[in-house]
């Protein structure tokens, strides 16, 4: 373990602990943690406290948190998602006026004067902030407008965050932004509305959090746009991972020769090339397998695999330490096919690749498999 300073952020230094383990660091940082009770106002455009021009305004406040885990219409708690009391807004017509109406009911996006109801998902942004722990949300809005859209949360280093928070305002411990896959990773439009997060982000259990945003920055289209999500489940901090694939130990060994030895005695590679958390979905129509591409997953695996034999290399799929499936890494210009879950290296693409049934008659698809998908949604990354 080997600990380095790395800078200054909310008025407190910041400091980096590498441990012993590749891929992981944690950053702890001295910003404050407040939560925020009562009613919740909508924010002003560029934070800071939410105030009326000319006089008070009285209206729905913001998003708050209800009883079964989606948000109520107004100030007050709710026990079961219905209306609650009033708050005071910034008025009905600027940013974050009658975004509480908007936040009722089912996931959905309004852009650009259409409302979407897309699927949504959670990940594991690579982190870069040197305060907090990342999570992104995928909303999965490019068959209706040509791009997904993505919230980054950024939430501070403690031992429980649980609660809602106002965004857009001076608190440190919850921060949000949305942005859109091809922008730069750094990329945080500035949204005003509240997050609320259930369980523990420490813990290996999964954790949820439900968000009612609008982005307030003018310079990108994205201005304007809505976003309410009342719960996704997030991926709890667990070691070893809930799903792994790995190459086997012996590189030299094709896909005919690995189906004649049983299963479980199959030695693997000491490290999986692709855990849960580096998967960004996984979407059952299409099978693909999307990845944080951040984590340049495909292109060291690209390297690893050289080239791929006619009769194909193995990998294995485990499931919560078990070895569920043999699958083949195959070339098209092979003309050998196996009932294996099969990914064809052709297809493989930065963001990810599909993950197909074996092309045989009867072939195994990996995705019909309970566990599989068990893990999948529990984690949030199940896109059926």
């Amino acid at each position: 373990m080997r600990a380095q300073n790395c800078g200054i952020i909310c008025g407190m230094a910041c400091v980096k602990v590498q441990l012993g383990i590749v891929g992981w660091v944690i950053v702890l940082c001295g910003c404050a943690r407040t939560g925020i009770s009562g009613p919740i106002r909508d924010a002003a455009v560029g934070g800071g406290e939410s105030q009326s021009t000319g006089g008070t305004s009285q209206g729905t406040g913001g998003a708050v948190p209800s009883g079964n885990g989606g948000f109520a219409s107004g100030g007050t708690t709710s026990t079961n998602g219905g209306a609650g009391g009033s708050s005071t807004t910034a008025g009905v017509t600027g940013p974050g006026g009658g975004l509480a109406e908007f936040c009722a009911g089912s996931t959905k996006v309004a852009y650009q004067g259409q409302v979407l109801t897309p699927a949504v998902t959670s990940y594991d942004p690579l982190g870069i902030l040197n305060c907090c722990a990342s999570y992104g949300v995928r909303l999965h809005t490019s068959k209706d407008i040509g791009q997904d859209l993505q919230v980054i949360v950024d939430v501070a280093v403690g031992p429980d965050v649980s609660g809602t928070y106002e965004i857009g305002t001076s608190q440190w411990a919850v921060r949000a932004g949305l942005r859109i896959p091809s922008e730069d990773l750094y990329t945080r439009h500035s949204v005003v509305g509240s997050i609320e997060i259930k369980g523990s982000y420490t813990g290996p259990a999964p954790w949820q959090m439900g968000f009612c945003l609008e982005v307030t920055d003018t310079a990108t289209d994205l201005y304007g746009t809505r976003v309410y999500v009342p719960s996704v489940n997030v991926l709890g901090f667990t070691l070893p991972s809930p799903l792994d694939f790995f190459l086997l130990q012996d590189s030299t060994l094709t896909v005919d020769k690995a189906e004649l030895v049983p299963l479980e005695t199959l030695p693997l590679a000491p490290t999986a090339f692709l855990r849960l958390d580096q998967i960004d979905f996984v979407e059952k129509a299409s099978h693909w397998i999307g990845v944080v591409p951040e984590y340049a997953i495909i292109e060291s695996l690209q390297k690893t695999l050289g080239h791929v034999p006619l009769y194909g290399t193995p990998f294995v799929i485990k499931v919560e330490g078990q070895a569920l499936f043999l699958g083949a890494f195959m070339s098209f210009i092979s003309s050998v096919g196996y009932r294996v879950p099969t990914v064809w290296v052709d297809e493989m693409v930065t963001d990810g690749f599909p993950l197909r049934a074996g092309p045989l008659t009867g072939g195994t698809d990996a995705f019909d498999d309970p566990r599989v998908v068990k893990v999948l949604t529990d984690a949030g990354r199940w896109v059926p």
